[in-house]
Order: C-alpha cells, then sequence, then structure tokens
C-alpha cells in the first residue's frame, strides 16, 4: 500500500500498548495465533509472551478505542525495514466483530506508518480469509503475492 483509502473512524482512535492492561494484550495476541493456526499444537499463551516481547522493542502494538471508550480491536507493525513496515496481527474478538474495527485499526495503523518514515506498508493475510482480505482491499492494500512456509518435524 502507497496510497490508504481512509474509511469512516466511527469515533474511534488508536491507543499504544502502554495503555492497554497486559493481560488484554496476552489474551488477544494467543486469540490471534490460536485462529491463524501459526503454531500448531504449540501452546498459545507461551507464543504470545514470546510475540509480545519481541514487540516491546519496536513498541509497534495499537489498540483501537471505540466511541463508547471500550477496547475493541488491535494490530501491530510487524516487521521494519529502513522505508517500509509490515503491519500484522490484526485482531478483533469475536463479540466486537461486524462493526468494521478490522478495518479501521488497520488503516489507522498504516496511516500513523505512513505519516512517519515509511513510504510503504504491506501485510500478510490468509488468502482463505475472505472477509479479512476484502477490508485489505477497501483501504488501498493490493494482492501482489503468496507466501508459502514449511516446517519440518526434527527426527
Amino acid at each position: 500500500l502507497n496510497d490508504l483509502i481512509m474509511p469512516d473512524l466511527k469515533g474511534c482512535s488508536l491507543i499504544s500498548r502502554d495503555d492497554v492492561d497486559p493481560s488484554l494484550a496476552l489474551e488477544w495476541v494467543a486469540a490471534f495465533i490460536e485462529e491463524c493456526h501459526m503454531t500448531p499444537n504449540l501452546d498459545y499463551v507461551i507464543q504470545a509472551k514470546k510475540v509480545l516481547k519481541i514487540h516491546e522493542k519496536i513498541k509497534g502494538f495499537r489498540f483501537l478505542k471505540n466511541n463508547d471508550g471500550e477496547i475493541v480491536s488491535m494490530a501491530a507493525k510487524h516487521r521494519d525495514f529502513e522505508d517500509r513496515a509490515t503491519v500484522s496481527l490484526v485482531y478483533t474478538p469475536p463479540k466486537f466483530r461486524r462493526n468494521g474495527y478490522g478495518k479501521i485499526v488497520t488503516a489507522l495503523l498504516t496511516d500513523e506508518l505512513l505519516r512517519g518514515k515509511y513510504v510503504q506498508c504491506n501485510l500478510f493475510t490468509d488468502l482463505l480469509n475472505p472477509t479479512s482480505n476484502k477490508i485489505y482491499q477497501e483501504i488501498g492494500y493490493e494482492f501482489i503475492g503468496e507466501n508459502v512456509s514449511y516446517s519440518f518435524d526434527e527426527r
């Protein structure tokens, strides 16, 4: 994405991880990992703790607060290159879904990154998830290719 198409923000705003209860961040990252099947057969909470520790250095986590003051969604700057960044860990708990919060948090984080030192943002998405793919395209992200990961068992 080079040019962001900002959606209706519905009175929402971004807040940093420092302004969120640490247990909420841990719970949501673990839920993201579980839903995305990122580390099958591993403890999701342990994996979430590792992810959060990595992100402490780049301070990339943002949470979305709706106009009622509820924290409803999250996203993070994941990979940090010289002039490009990756948006990842976009997650909205089931009770807050279908309100546009995933689109809004992604757009606001992308906007923050593009207003900073970055000239371009990218993100990885699950091609089998039509909802996320649709909202990312609606704010200006374009499909450019597929990524395949392999995991080998040690025997």
